[in-house]
């Protein structure tokens, strides 16, 4: 059983646990004992700052921890990933995350990993209908709806502008456990 916690299970903890560590934690200053772990990042794109902010975090964190990240970026080409996944899972990788470019195509990158035997972790990007051994992300819709409740708060009266983003959004989310109640309209 300690040997599949080691195998199994160390590669997935440093990867979440590198995704959202609190850099002023001591306990987290500790380095990998048990030689370089590698792991790849599969990347849709760097074009939004917020995915090269995400990415240099989450390498800084690992080199703090002894491990190495092996980061590859599609730009939007889904073919492209998926050789970008099979070069990674081919250079040793002990887990894989992934931020698809299009969820439903990737089910093909899930499905590599897996055959490989490497845990897979989708970051913010859920690969459905899939066998992902681990998924982090946030859930838009119920960030929206505390967003709207405090600024309803916070000025009860006035005129409100929605601004909206994409019409097709490019992100699939998992349906929360418990779904936000039921607001009334700004």
């Amino acid at each position: 059983m300690l040997t599949l916690l080691r195998r199994g299970l160390q590669p997935m903890i440093l990867a979440a646990f590198l995704l959202f560590c609190n850099p002023n934690s001591q306990a987290q200053d500790k380095k990998v004992s048990s030689g370089t772990l590698k792991i790849g990042f599969l990347m849709d794109s760097l074009k939004v700052e917020r995915w090269q902010t995400d990415l240099d975090k989450f390498q800084k964190r690992a080199v703090e921890l002894g491990a190495e990240v092996l980061v590859e970026t599609a730009e939007g080409d889904d073919e492209l990933q998926l050789q970008q996944a099979q070069k990674l899972l081919a250079s040793g990788i002990k887990v894989l995350v992934l931020v698809p470019h299009d969820a439903g195509k990737a089910i093909r990158i899930v499905s590599a990993a897996k055959a490989r035997k490497v845990p897979l972790l989708c970051y913010e990007r859920l690969v459905r209908d899939s066998d992902v051994s681990f998924f982090i992300g946030v859930d838009a819709s119920a960030v929206g709806s505390m967003q709207a409740i405090s600024l309803s708060q916070l000025a009860p009266k006035g005129n409100y502008v929605l601004i909206g983003g994409r019409r097709k959004p490019t992100r699939t989310c998992p349906q929360p456990l418990n779904p936000p109640k039921e607001t009334s309209p700004l």
